[in-house]
């Protein structure tokens, strides 16, 4: 799920719509894996300080792609998040023994996700790569301060699936496994990356990059190829 925006579009939408399919049956597993992670005693049940370690975990996905907003986003004060916690935990503690069972659980944590997921369109292709009209609004998106999804995110959803596609490219070019690329590495990633941009007769952002405006000690690391990469759409999205 965690792939792209546009494969966790599809695996919850599916998940959702068609409980026989594939996904609906990798989205049980998933949920099943955030609850046994954190049945901290293998007695088959979990306690608060589980369920709130549960929810971060089965968070991830959405929030990665800013559909769902952080904790610190969510909640004014600790207070705030504890009451709100406290109140749902008590709802899903059917036996209210202060345990939450795997069923109780998958039957709420269903039905949110089934909520959720009827709000999102799916698109067959990312957003950039549809029309200039998509292409210029993503890009555009990527400084946005918000997200139109999520209102209480301090970030859109187009500015963390532009940092999940840069990593997910980097990673794939980083074939030392080290978080570091070479001149030869960077040269394919730029490739990779320089594609995204020359789309519907945009010029080529990445004109003039090279290995040694990024690389610090002959290596360039996640770190600078991220905030270089902000700098180069912050410098051209402007005028889209």
């Amino acid at each position: 799920m965690c792939k792209s925006k546009n494969d966790f579009v599809h695996i919850v939408r599916e998940a959702t719509t068609n409980p026989s399919s594939p996904e609906a049956n990798e989205m049980y597993k998933f949920l099943t894996k955030c609850f046994v992670d954190n049945d901290s005693d293998y007695d088959g049940l979990v306690s608060y300080k589980g369920f709130n370690n549960m929810i971060q975990q089965a968070a991830l996905a959405p929030r990665r792609f800013g559909f769902a907003p952080h904790t610190r986003e969510t909640y004014d004060s600790l207070d705030e998040f504890t009451a709100a916690r406290e109140k749902l935990f008590k709802e899903l503690d059917t036996a209210g023994n202060g345990r939450i069972t795997l069923e109780s659980w998958l039957d709420w944590a269903s039905v949110h996700i089934a909520g959720k997921a009827a709000e999102i369109a799916e698109h067959a292709v990312p957003r950039w790569e549809r029309n200039e009209e998509g292409f210029n609004t993503f890009f555009k998106g990527v400084l946005a301060e918000s997200s139109s999804h999520c209102t209480r995110s301090s970030t859109s959803t187009q500015y963390k699936e532009f940092y999940v596609l840069l990593n997910n490219d980097f990673v794939a070019c980083d074939k030392d496994h080290t978080g570091l690329l070479d001149e030869a590495s960077f040269a394919k990633l730029l490739r990779i990356t320089t594609s995204y941009v020359k789309r519907f007769g945009h010029e080529d952002w990445y004109a003039n990059t090279r290995f040694d405006s990024v690389a610090v000690n002959g290596k360039v690391s996640w770190l600078k190829w991220f905030e270089y990469n902000m700098g180069i759409v912050k410098a051209n999205a402007g005028s889209l």
